[in-house]
């Protein structure tokens, strides 16, 4: 199918390997970026400029991008790091969540939250996105949980209807203590330019006492 559409590039992730491969023997030329880390999408985006000719843009996006960053890091740097879940997937909308996907330490969401000044308080896991039961939930008791929600208007789910979920883990520190947060927005899901973006947002949930 691609090979039908005469892409000049295909972009790919270091993982497909195979994919490149395939590609390159219908003779359509690839680059894959390696989207792990935050620094790994940084230069990502200067590895796909350079690529499409246009490699000033792309040194600037990423200079301006790495000055948000610093300053994320000079407002949270000195300060604790609360304990916090990261929610990737879950039914959203039918009431308390039985089982939810979380984000691992080997996922750019990990790099998110310590460049926002949180800790990860999902331990070490085989999966990157490791699933937890409620008794999984329980047993790690996070001080604050983010919710990633950017495909509810895909799903028919209302924000407000998905946040209730959690209403009913009220033993939880989080739902108890209000600092359950959802984020509806496209960004969040995309290791691109918008990271910066995540980044803070995730300051902001984390230390709100730093402003933004």
């Amino acid at each position: 199918m691609c090979h039908r559409l005469e892409p000049e590039l295909v972009v790919l992730i270091q993982d497909h390997g195979e994919a490149a491969a395939t590609l390159g023997g219908f003779g359509i030329s690839t680059v894959q970026v390696d989207q792990h880390d935050v620094s790994g999408i940084l230069g990502s985006i200067e590895q796909i400029a350079t690529r499409c000719g246009v490699e000033r843009e792309g040194r600037r996006l990423v200079a301006a991008v790495s000055r948000r960053l610093d300053l994320v890091a000079a407002r949270t740097g000195a300060l604790a790091r609360p304990s916090t879940l990261v929610v990737v997937g879950r039914e959203a909308g039918g009431g308390s969540p039985r089982s939810v996907w979380v984000a691992g330490h080997e996922t750019f969401y990990d790099d998110v939250l310590r460049l926002a000044g949180g800790a990860n308080a999902v331990g070490s896991s085989v999966a990157a996105y490791p699933e937890l039961s409620r008794e999984g939930l329980l047993h790690l008791d996070p001080e604050v949980i983010i919710d990633l929600l950017a495909d509810l208007p895909e799903r028919g789910v209302d924000l407000s209807a998905a946040l209730d979920d959690w209403s009913d883990l009220s033993v939880l520190r989080a739902v108890r203590t209000g600092r359950v947060h959802p984020l509806d927005h496209s960004y969040a899901v995309v290791p691109g330019p918008g990271v910066v973006e995540l980044v803070e947002d995730f300051a902001r949930i984390l230390h709100p006492e730093v402003g933004s």
